[in-house]
């Protein structure tokens, strides 16, 4: 498990920001917190849990027949409605504005209910609370699966992230020959060449080694 602290300034970059991220293989993930919080965020309204109640006691309605029913502001119905079919609790159907017609899509509710089933199971909550990705600050989150490996590699620019992290799996004070350097690299990491790894925690002067190249060690 992760307990070393690494240098700050490795770590930037702002959680979330992952658009430039290059997935390397697919890994089995516990549901998170919030796959349930975003869905779930949108019911915390009496509006539009009416909204849904109409719909669900009606094939489908207009948005001047919910106006009617909830007796509210045209534009009021329809930034609800906007939110709703965002977080595609409700379909839009139709083609005008005038026209368009709103129906429950209750495929989607099952597949909330399920998810929060899912995210309360005994082996989720293991999982995620066992999540070493927890202790580590939320720069490094996209790049690592919940054991702690690097699954994801970033961009040249963010890489400092990873080989910060990265560097912390060897010990200060001892010697590598590069055998063994390899070895390091390749257990904690399943997505870059292990030379090309290597190569870039010298260049940041997270390693050195000797001229000869027979011996490394963290800086």
């Amino acid at each position: 498990m992760f307990q070393e602290s690494f240098p700050h300034h490795f770590l930037e970059t702002a959680p979330g920001d992952v658009e430039e991220t290059s997935k390397c293989r697919v890994r089995t993930e516990p549901i998170q917190r919030s796959e349930v919080l975003g869905p779930l965020s949108i019911l915390a309204d009496e509006t539009r849990l009416r909204i849904l109640e109409l719909l669900a006691a009606n094939d489908d309605l207009s948005i001047q027949e919910l106006t009617e029913q909830l007796d509210l502001g045209r534009s009021i119905v329809a930034q609800h409605l906007r939110q709703l079919v965002k977080k595609r609790f409700i379909a839009e159907e139709g083609g005008s504005k005038n026209e368009k017609r709103y129906r429950l899509d209750r495929n989607r509710i099952d597949e909330v209910a399920q998810t929060l089933a899912k995210l309360l199971s005994a082996e989720n909550a293991r999982m995620v609370l066992n999540d070493v990705r927890t202790k580590l600050g939320p720069a490094l989150h996209p790049y690592l699966d919940r054991h702690g490996i690097i699954i994801s590699w970033p961009t040249p620019k963010k890489e400092h992230i990873v080989l910060a992290y990265l560097i912390t799996k060897f010990k200060v004070g001892e010697s590598y020959p590069e055998k063994k350097v390899n070895e390091r690299i390749a257990v904690w990491h399943t997505c870059q060449d292990t030379f090309y790894v290597r190569r870039r925690l010298i260049d940041y002067g997270l390693l050195a080694r000797t001229s000869n190249g027979s011996c490394y060690w963290r800086v």
